[in-house]
């Protein structure tokens, strides 16, 4: 009997990815979006697809779509094997230009949704799981939860927090019986063919500082504040962009996390510059240098960069 896995934001970018490479290796696919109907990529991949793929809507900003997406599943194929935590947005702009309901959406999106989703397939993993072939959940984490990026602080927070979140909960998970493996890919260096741009308000943030302001006066100090600032750290990011990875590359890593039968966690794909922000962060200390010193040595080299 075909696995199953479970994968959200399988509309684009390494969803439809991840999506596309399990089916191709014989897995049952139940691939969610936020608009399935409205997802033309994955459409199409069901027209060539019918047996071995299940497409059905699920909002992580609406945890009751949840339950019904699982027992669509089960009632398709009979279990979930391994869940792909994969849907998730930037919200990018300024601390001071974003209201705290961005900040919360944010939240809401990149970790409390995934969260709210673990603890529902839960039950279904205890009750279908076994010890030879745990069930795996994986979440699709980024750079961004090891550093900081200027105008990030929302998104980067979210990706922290989902980071310690998993590691956390992955020594519980594995006690149980039966045992469930929780993972960690974590994307960084950039990845190409995404829309996460689109999903997010990268562009308007630089345009507009968020897209939060009214014409009021306030929009306008903000502006004078930070314009020049945003431009100079979009030309340092479209210059790290030049590095980015395939999405095919990062869903390569997914089904590596997903089906090589081992308990490690973190699970690192950078694009083809290595992903230097990462490597910078990871590098340690040197001899001599205490925890202070390897620390202030990393910010003085990314303070550099985005002065």
């Amino acid at each position: 009997m075909a696995s199953t896995v479970f994968v959200t934001g399988a509309n684009s970018g390494i969803g439809l990815a991840t999506t596309k490479l399990f089916l191709s290796r014989a897995f049952n696919v139940v691939a969610t979006a936020r608009a399935p109907s409205g997802a033309t990529d994955l459409q199409q991949l069901l027209k060539h697809n019918e047996t071995q793929l299940l497409v059905i809507a699920l909002d992580l900003l609406d945890p009751k779509t949840f339950q019904p997406a699982l027992d669509a599943a089960v009632a398709r194929f009979g279990k979930v094997d391994i869940v792909v935590n994969n849907a998730g947005y930037g919200e990018f702009g300024p601390m001071e230009a974003l209201d705290m309901e961005d900040y919360r959406r944010q939240f809401e999106v990149n970790v409390f949704g995934p969260i709210d989703l673990t603890k529902t397939f839960l039950p279904h993993f205890l009750a279908t799981g076994n010890q030879e072939s745990p069930p795996v959940v994986i979440y699709v984490s980024s750079g961004g939860a090891h550093f900081g990026l200027p105008l990030s602080s929302a998104y980067m927070a979210s990706k922290a927090a989902l980071n310690l979140f998993v590691e956390s909960v992955s020594y519980e998970l594995a006690t149980i019986s039966p045992p469930v493996t929780a993972k960690l890919v974590v994307i960084h260096g950039g990845v190409r063919s995404t829309n996460f741009s689109a999903s997010s308000n990268s562009v308007q943030v630089i345009s507009n500082l968020g897209g939060n302001f009214r014409g009021d006066n306030r929009s306008v100090v903000l502006q004078q504040r930070y314009s020049a600032y945003a431009a100079k750290v979009l030309e340092r990011f479209t210059q790290l962009a030049t590095g980015s990875m395939a999405v095919e590359d990062a869903a390569e890593t997914i089904l590596e996390a997903a089906t090589d039968g081992k308990t490690k966690l973190r699970y690192f794909k950078g694009g083809k510059d290595g992903g230097r922000n990462l490597l910078a962060r990871m590098e340690g200390m040197k001899e001599g240098e205490g925890p202070d010193e390897a620390d202030e040595r990393y910010m003085e080299k990314m303070r550099s960069f985005f002065a």
